[in-house]
């Protein structure tokens, strides 16, 4: 799962702008119904033995605690950051991001909490270098506030797993 996500991009913007094929995100919406049953497995691992939350991988492209907080953050920008007409169909969108969210869900049986603190916001300005129609950073900022707490707690997962925000490799403004 981990990999499939790296190799769709190793950053949100990332996946983002390799999706983008100048009109709208193509092939994106598919590889995310993919990716869907994935996730809700390893969900569902976690659930049934939570000792799993203890066990990493050293290598950033299977380190799947990071590559969910990359997919995250990348249905972030797509629900977030893209203009509403050239959105991928909510379709696709919402199962991935549900399922994340059950995933986050078995965060209290392994004892973490949400960070403090707020991981920095990704920046529109490369979306945009590559053609992309974004909302103003102003609305994408007010539409991201209302994730504060599932972003702190996607922090909270990329340094319990041994890794910092950086590796989640967004551009911070």
């Amino acid at each position: 799962m981990a990999t499939y996500i790296s190799c769709l991009g190793y950053t949100p913007t990332e996946i983002v702008t390799k999706a983008w094929n100048g009109k709208d995100f193509g092939m994106l919406s598919q590889h995310l119904v993919a990716i869907a049953p994935m996730l809700a497995l390893y969900g569902q691992s976690h659930f049934a033995y939570p000792v799993l939350h203890y066990f990493h991988s050293t290598k950033r492209e299977t380190a799947a605690e990071v590559n969910i907080a990359v997919l995250d953050e990348a249905l972030t920008l797509l629900e977030s950051g893209i203009k509403p007409e050239h959105r991928p169909d909510a379709v696709a969108l919402y199962p991935v991001r549900q399922t994340l969210s059950v995933f986050l869900e078995t965060l209290t049986s392994a004892y973490i909490k949400p960070a403090s603190d707020v991981p920095p916001l990704a920046v529109l300005d490369e979306l945009r270098a590559n053609g992309i129609p974004t909302v103003s950073d102003e609305a994408f900022a007010l539409e991201v506030s209302n994730l504060t707490r599932r972003r702190r707690l996607l922090l909270a997962l990329v340094r319990n797993d041994g890794w910092s925000w950086k590796e989640v490799g967004n551009r911070f403004g």
